[in-house]
């Protein structure tokens, strides 16, 4: 096995391990059915612990992050996948990590048997605490029996196999009415608040009115593209810039833009990275509703970090609004790096912040 403890997170969290239990049930049991790199397919890997000790063949993710901690760790770039890109080629054994959605799992399962060209073994894992009740039997809807392997280290594996379809899979999208939107909003499984409108999104998209109108603008950790698709449809922006780690995101994204405007695609433009890093624009107006999870752990460090990020891409005169969870601690972050920070608009649950005047380092 690969020597975990020398793997590093990205971004950087020196006080959290970059692998956990489930990690290592996986690479054991895959020793055990004497997997091999070759025919070796891994899914959802966090920072790399299972695609270095397998030496996989193939490993697809939907997180930038994630890819960037693999790199980081020594993963070949040749062997990563982002979630526009299915695997292929020779499969014997499967690994994957469970995301935290029935529909994200049961779309992955379905991607994998139309990717095998023969029966292979698929094993699933998790920790206890991220897993729900009816795991085994979403597995088993798509794939049939499972296996389950006795819990250890708060961890436990789910074993089937994976039988050929030779056919593309629906990829699941789901479709949400939006207030002031002339058609229904893609969704792909996976996204953000999936199938419905976060109370966020609907707190901002009620004072939308009262936001600037500017010839650029950044809808950042932009999900399925909701609110920046809200002001290019109500004029508000000439140019678009949709930003988001996950790769599913800006599938979404890209999907709905071409949906509402198809003759006016240049208009927008498309950012799969850490936030907003590696751009060379900075904009009058940037859009967040930042996340405040990597994976499954919740970590308001996710959320600051793109903040910080904002005030170096803002014009002098450029306003972030952005929306969160009340109870957050985004305030002093916020003020920190902006001039002018008041709030526009709070419920019981959720608070709308405007920040102006970047303090920007020289």
């Amino acid at each position: 096995m690969y020597p975990l403890e020398r793997l590093q997170r990205y971004p950087k969290a020196p006080h959290l391990q970059a692998y956990n239990s489930a990690d290592k049930l996986l690479i054991q049991r895959w020793q055990e059915l004497g997997g091999s790199g070759e025919t070796t397919w891994v899914v959802n890997d966090d920072f790399g612990a299972i695609s270095l000790s397998t030496k996989a063949a193939q490993s697809s993710s939907d997180s930038w992050l994630a890819h960037r901690a693999m790199l980081n760790n020594g993963v070949n770039p040749a062997v990563l996948l982002n979630a526009e890109r299915s695997p292929s080629g020779n499969c014997d054994i499967v690994l994957l990590k469970i995301p935290k959605q029935e529909a994200a799992l049961k779309q992955q399962l379905q991607m994998l048997c139309a990717a095998v060209t023969a029966p292979a073994t698929v094993l699933c894992a998790g920790m206890d605490k991220h897993l729900s009740p009816n795991t085994a039997r979403w597995i088993e809807q798509v794939l049939g029996e499972v296996t389950r392997h006795p819990g250890k280290s708060k961890a436990r594996v789910f074993e089937a196999r994976l039988i050929p379809t030779g056919e593309k899979p629906d990829d699941g999208a789901i479709f949400t009415e939006v207030p002031g939107f002339n058609k229904p909003l893609l969704t792909l499984p996976g996204n953000f608040s999936s199938g419905a409108l976060d109370g966020g999104t609907r707190l901002i998209l009620a004072h939308l009115q009262r936001v600037p109108t500017v010839s650029s603008a950044c809808d950042l950790a932009c999900g399925n593209g909701v609110l920046g698709l809200a002001l290019l449809l109500q004029g508000k922006a000439q140019s678009l810039c949709f930003a988001d780690e996950s790769s599913l995101a800006i599938y979404s994204a890209k999907r709905n833009v071409a949906a509402f405007f198809p003759d006016q695609s240049d208009m927008a433009h498309f950012h799969w990275g850490d936030g907003l890093l590696g751009l060379q624009h900075k904009y009058q107006l940037i859009l967040c509703n930042p996340p405040f999870h990597q994976g499954h752990v919740m970590d308001a460090a996710v959320g600051k970090r793109l903040l910080r990020q904002c005030s170096s891409y803002l014009t002098a005169n450029g306003e972030l609004w952005v929306v969160a969870n009340a109870h957050l601690p985004y305030a002093g972050v916020l003020k920190k790096h902006f001039a002018h920070v008041d709030v526009v608009a709070r419920n019981k649950k959720y608070q709308l912040w405007r920040a102006r005047s970047p303090r920007v380092k020289p």
